[in-house]
């Protein structure tokens, strides 16, 4: 679906424009509020009344522009710029000695707070109000919408080198010179390269002939890995008889301890006989005896109980004097417990007498137990290096048993010294091939890359060459230019 057209009359009136500035304490404006038109605004007035501080007041809310606080207001500690535009939005720009913030309020009334910015504008501010300088030439930059007192006409102030670049830059040619520039810049970095990895493709090339040796250096140490792992599993198949040996060695020790055993048993089975038959007398006698005591028991409560009946005849005098008596044991008792706490106390009294004075000489006592623990302890570190040293004398004697079996290691030492140092050669050459692989490998992208480069000139000349043709006219100096003239131009690039 084609969307209408505008005129530019309509898109005119479609902008966003300025509607109103407040300046709060920004350089002579203590308080100050201006309403602007949709179209052309010129302030006009008396020399030194604030007009440039307007302008710039503008600038510094739009652009961030200049950087500092040397524009508030002598005497006052902050300054503030607000600007409404005509679709109800509006900006706030606040300084103080410790803040600085951009405040964006929309069109209804919503306040957003933007701090940490730097010297740029919040990119969030400039896509929403859509007012930003124009670059003309590099970094050099122009607010068209804005002008100063005495400032020239767009670009007719301007070099005319900086009026082509700007004329440039508003119909896009400026991209296919820029391009232009970074190909060439890029075709030299790659020619630079190339020219490097030649050099160095032709030194790792005559590197590589100084181990031409290598290949029989690895053939040499392929058979010196098989005898060293024939030389390893011999060395493991004899420890593992050693202990076989010492193995075997342990069980017929056992075998002539079990068999020792064996024969002091011969008459275990009679032994046996004898003990099942003593083990049932036992447990008939412990039967016989039981049935003694408990009819010895017997006797001896009938005996208590005819006692008891002989002298239960009196039992009412009986129970008065055991009521005197309950009474006189009582006291009895609290006067044993009174005299055995007072013996305790002298006991007590008496030891504790007896420890004082055996413990006038404990600091002498103290004394020779701190030497005792000493020389207990230097005891004890004399008895592990006492047992340490029969230890090392045990493994030096079979280190000694060991090293007789190795009498020709020197000769040994002196062959895996050598193949060492040529292994040692031999990694430095796989190490120059790898090296030499990955810089074939750049080189074929570094071609591949220039190719790719070239075409992509070739392209964009043919694109220049019809934007040219096109135009007619130089995009520097503005004068009229013929195919041949335009021909000129791109061989001068190719």
């Amino acid at each position: 679906m084609l969307l209408p057209r505008l005129s530019f009359q309509e898109m005119i009136y479609d902008m966003t424009y300025i509607k109103k500035v407040i300046l709060e304490n920004f350089q002579s404006h203590k308080h100050t509020e201006i309403l602007f038109d949709e179209h052309l605004n010129v302030i006009v007035g008396p020399s030194d009344q604030g007009k440039s501080a307007i302008i710039r007041g503008i600038q510094w809310a739009l652009f961030n522009e200049p950087s500092g606080d040397f524009f508030i207001r002598e005497g006052e500690k902050e300054c503030s710029i607000i600007i409404y535009f005509s679709d109800n939005t509006a900006i706030k720009r606040y300084k103080s000695r410790s803040k600085n913030l951009y405040y964006y309020y929309d069109e209804f009334g919503k306040e957003t707070i933007y701090e940490g910015f730097g010297l740029e504008v919040p990119k969030e501010i400039v896509d929403k109000i859509k007012i930003r300088k124009i670059f003309l030439s590099g970094k050099q930059s122009n607010a068209i919408n804005i002008s100063e007192q005495l400032e020239g006409p767009f670009l007719l102030s301007e070099n005319t080198n900086t009026r082509a670049n700007a004329i440039g830059r508003l119909i896009g040619v400026h991209i296919v010179d820029d391009a232009i520039k970074d190909t060439l810049k890029d075709k030299t970095n790659l020619n630079s390269l190339k020219k490097n990895n030649e050099e160095q493709y032709q030194n790792l090339s005559d590197d590589l002939k100084k181990y031409d040796y290598l290949d029989d250096l690895k053939r040499i140490l392929d058979k010196f890995e098989i005898i060293q792992g024939s030389i390893n599993e011999k060395q493991a198949k004899l420890e593992k008889l050693i202990g076989i040996r010492k193995d075997y060695i342990d069980c017929s020790n056992n075998i002539g301890n079990v068999k020792s055993i064996i024969n002091r048993l011969e008459n275990i089975d009679i032994v046996k006989e004898k003990s099942d038959r003593l083990n049932n007398c036992i447990r008939i006698y412990n039967i016989v005896n039981s049935k003694k005591v408990n009819l010895i028991n017997i006797d001896e409560k009938i005996n208590e109980n005819l006692n008891i009946l002989k002298y239960s005849s009196n039992i009412d005098e009986m129970g008065n004097i055991l009521i005197n008596l309950d009474d006189k044991t009582k006291k009895l008792l609290l006067l044993k417990s009174i005299d055995e706490k007072y013996r305790y106390i002298n006991k007590n009294l008496s030891d504790s007498n007896l420890i004082i004075e055996n413990l006038k000489t404990i600091y002498i006592v103290s004394n020779m137990t701190d030497d005792i623990e000493k020389n207990i302890h230097g005891l004890n570190n004399l008895s592990t290096i006492y047992k340490n040293l029969m230890d090392l004398d045990k493994r030096i004697e079979q280190g000694n048993n060991y090293i007789k079996k190795f009498k020709n290691i020197s000769e040994g030492d002196l062959l895996v010294q050598n193949i060492s140092g040529k292994l040692k050669g031999f990694n430095t050459f796989i190490n120059v091939e790898k090296r030499y692989t990955d810089i074939l490998s750049n080189i074929n992208n570094t071609n591949k890359i220039i190719k790719d480069e070239k075409d992509n000139i070739s392209l964009f000349l043919e694109e220049y060459k019809s934007l040219l043709l096109k135009l007619g006219i130089c995009p520097l100096c503005l004068s009229k230019i013929d195919s041949k003239t335009i021909e000129k131009i791109i061989s001068n690039y190719s």
